[in-house]
């Protein structure tokens, strides 16, 4: 499964046209359930640390907004590059119990 690496660029430049992303669910049942299967070992393998989910985001919002529906994000680390970028010290200070 090839990985697609974005970098932060502005204005946002879509990689594919939307219509190009959709599938038939009924045509691709399995290999949509491979996918899943595979899922697991493909975040076992990853040695990635660095995210850029904002701009991940932003971009999966534009490709599926003439259509909607929803977007479903699995990470392996935390966001900490652009657009909404955590570190682990702004998830501390925000779990505190006074």
């Amino acid at each position: 499964m090839p990985d697609v690496d974005i970098t932060e660029s502005d204005p946002i430049q879509l990689p594919l046209e939307s219509d190009d992303l959709l599938i038939n669910l009924e045509e691709n049942k399995s290999a949509i359930k491979r996918f899943l299967a595979d899922l697991k070992l493909v975040c076992a393998k990853s040695d990635a640390d660095e995210s850029t989910l904002g701009l991940g985001l932003r971009i999966s919002y534009e490709l599926i907004k003439p259509y909607g529906g929803q977007v479903t994000v699995l990470q392996t680390c935390l966001p900490n590059k652009g657009l909404g970028s955590l570190n682990d010290e702004s998830i501390e200070s925000s779990t505190q119990v006074f």
